[in-house]
């Protein structure tokens, strides 16, 4: 017994954490790190796991072998932050069961309105940017470019940093939210009730004047979805005789390299990169919507595949990353094409995958680096042909996107 208490009295002054569900996630994520990652990054990739032990231990000084695995989640975050890679993060389980949904197709699993909103740097108000099609916001005639100022009543300002989130517990509890919206000077209030929405997928319309088809395209993340609706609606463009198209990438996260890159073949008639791993390279070309390794084997076939070979403008913006990047950088290459709006989020030029962590959470990694096909690296960001400050507080104002 004296020994056994003894034992335990060292462990203590130790502080250090023997075996524990936290020190198993932390020990996956060093190790992925020290031995997968393949960014920019100048970080001591090897040296990580010595530098934040000490705070896992510190973390789990009372709770040893029964410390939880969130004792190690805010520890690995911090590590990710010393990496400093925009394509490497921490995915936890429940971020990870919605990212999946939207892969699969199925859309998230709780009810929305159908926008995406940013912070306006002074003050609570949020702007949308982005109304997803036949959305409940869609149909209350919500827009980019809204400022949205209160929320069933109250105002931004009283609520604070509860602005966001009150508005997402009322649309949780499934009864109708009004919402106060100012657009070009005028304040309107919509009362919109939100729906379990399936997953976003590209969507086509024509602008004024005539002759201008635009195609948006939210993410590449839908998998065996995105690519075929892109070459839908191009052969729909087609058909309709148009010359000119708007491909809109802002605000467009990334997504899956296949998808991308077979969507970008719907615009460029060859296209590609390789994709420079710690111990190989792969090679991806698109030719006629299909994908396929160097060796002449198809990742995937566009069922029906398009090419538009009218003028092209690529809408971007400082929030369209990954694959939005890749695509733009795509046609700019290949000299088919103007891109339009801000120099692009800085993902232009990596890719990662995800690794499994016992927690159900991910460790989402970058895990190579890509060269054009000449062998030259793509650049971190997409420099657009036309600078256009994609300014949503001015569209607040004066109803008009710039």
């Amino acid at each position: 017994m004296l020994k056994r208490l003894l034992i335990t009295a060292l462990i203590a002054v130790s502080g250090t954490v023997n075996a524990s569900p936290a020190l198993d996630l932390f020990n996956q994520a060093t190790y992925y790190i020290a031995s997968r990652y393949n960014g920019f990054s100048t970080a001591p990739l090897e040296a990580l796991s010595a530098q934040f032990r000490p705070q896992l231990d510190a973390a789990c000084a009372t709770q040893l072998e029964t410390c939880p695995y969130s004792a190690a989640v805010p520890v690995v975050q911090q590590m990710l932050e010393v990496i400093s890679d925009g394509h490497s993060y921490l995915l936890l389980a429940a971020q990870r069961d919605e990212v999946q949904r939207q892969r699969s197709g199925l859309g998230a699993s709780s009810p929305r309105l159908g926008i995406a909103t940013r912070e306006i740097a002074q003050g609570s108000d949020r702007l949308i940017a982005d109304v997803w099609e036949d959305s409940p916001a869609a149909a209350a005639g919500l827009r980019r470019g809204d400022r949205l100022v209160s929320v069933n009543g109250q105002l931004s300002a009283s609520l604070g940093q509860d602005f966001q989130p009150s508005i997402a517990k009322a649309v949780s509890s499934g009864s109708s939210v009004r919402l106060g919206v100012q657009r070009a000077g005028i304040v309107l209030e919509v009362a919109v009730r939100g729906a379990v929405l399936p997953a976003r997928l590209p969507s086509f319309k024509t602008l004024s004047p005539g002759g201008v088809g635009y195609i948006r395209i939210p993410s590449f993340d839908v998998i065996l979805k995105v690519a075929a609706t892109v070459h839908e609606l191009v052969a729909r463009a087609n058909r309709m005789g148009l010359t000119r198209l708007v491909i809109d990438v802002r605000d467009n996260p990334g997504g899956v390299d296949f998808e991308v890159l077979a969507s970008a073949g719907a615009f460029v008639q060859r296209t590609g990169f390789t994709q420079e791993y710690r111990d190989n390279k792969r090679t991806q070309v698109v030719q006629n919507g299909t994908v396929t390794l160097a060796n002449g084997s198809i990742i995937y076939a566009t069922p029906k595949p398009a090419l538009f070979r009218g003028q092209i403008a690529v809408l971007v913006n400082r929030q369209s990353y990954s694959g939005a990047e890749y695509l733009a950088q795509f046609v700019q290459d290949a000299d088919v094409g103007v891109i339009v709006g801000e120099a692009t989020g800085g993902l232009g030029n990596t890719g990662s995958t995800e690794f499994n962590l016992p927690d159900g959470s991910a460790l989402v990694l970058t895990i190579f680096k890509s060269q054009r096909l000449d062998g030259s690296y793509l650049p971190t960001r997409v420099t657009p042909d036309e600078l256009v400050p994609d300014e949503l507080e001015v569209q607040s104002v004066t109803g008009r996107d710039v």
